[in-house]
């Protein structure tokens, strides 16, 4: 795919209902204030969002740009999984934490699926 484009995949997050969509977009600022006007994301390489939908859903929203790398999806991911977990009352369990490193798994997973990683 060419970097001069914008591109969106939205998937359904397994055993914890919502959506979540992951964006990789040419101008990150510009892409941002569509949906978190109050951040100013010049010097970002990455954001996170989310937001309930008038159906009572979580959406989540990782956006990228194209200089993405290994830690940035490693630190976008886990913003997504303490979310996930605050907003299902799930408890986050340092020493039982399976069902973390399941999520993570999934979300890193659909990430390097997707984007283009340098």
């Amino acid at each position: 795919m060419s970097k001069d484009k914008n591109k969106a995949k939205r998937f359904n997050v397994p055993i914890y209902h919502g959506v979540v969509t992951i964006h990789q977009v040419q101008d990150l600022a510009d892409f941002g204030q569509r949906f978190s006007p109050e951040m100013d994301l010049n010097n970002y390489g990455a954001f996170f969002t989310q937001r309930t939908n008038h159906k009572g859903y979580f959406e989540y929203r990782l956006a990228f740009n194209y200089e993405v790398y290994h830690g940035l999806i490693a630190h976008e991911c886990l913003h997504f999984v303490n979310r996930l977990f605050h907003n299902t009352g799930m408890q986050l369990d340092a020493i039982n934490d399976e069902s973390q490193c399941y999520i993570m798994g999934w979300i890193v997973d659909k990430c390097y699926d997707f984007l283009e990683v340098k």
